[in-house]
């Protein structure tokens, strides 16, 4: 289990299908400090659509205590009817998270590709692995 100065994963579902790495950053943004998070993955099931999650990884647990308290229940947007669900992910800290996905992410330099953060500042995925 987690501590209060670990970091802690949530799994986000009823992510709005058209929902990219960064729209999913900047609506998290919106609720918590953004440098909080390090480690941002939204699947993608083709060229346009995401999966309808993600994985996110923050740096506190107060920061996931935050989104709970702000955004879970809410929906994604005044046009989405779909609410946001935010669930304990079973991958904790970025390097778990990396060495995890390490073989699931394709980084081919699109909107899609997972976002990690080095101390807030944005790193390549596999300068990072």
């Amino acid at each position: 289990m987690a501590t209060q100065h670990q970091p802690i994963a949530v799994m986000l579902r009823n992510l709005p299908r058209h929902y990219r790495p960064r729209d999913l950053i900047r609506k998290i943004g919106e609720h918590v400090e953004a440098r909080l998070v390090d480690f941002v993955y939204v699947p993608h099931s083709g060229r346009m659509f995401n999966s309808g999650y993600a994985f996110v990884n923050f740096v506190s647990r107060e920061a996931v205590h935050q989104l709970r308290r702000r955004m879970l229940g809410t929906t994604w947007g005044p046009t989405e009817k779909r609410r946001v669900k935010i669930l304990p992910a079973n991958i904790h800290g970025l390097a778990a998270n990396l060495a995890h996905f390490k073989d699931r992410v394709r980084t081919t330099g699109s909107q899609h590709d997972t976002l990690v953060f080095v101390n807030a500042a944005e790193v390549p995925f596999e300068g990072a692995v």
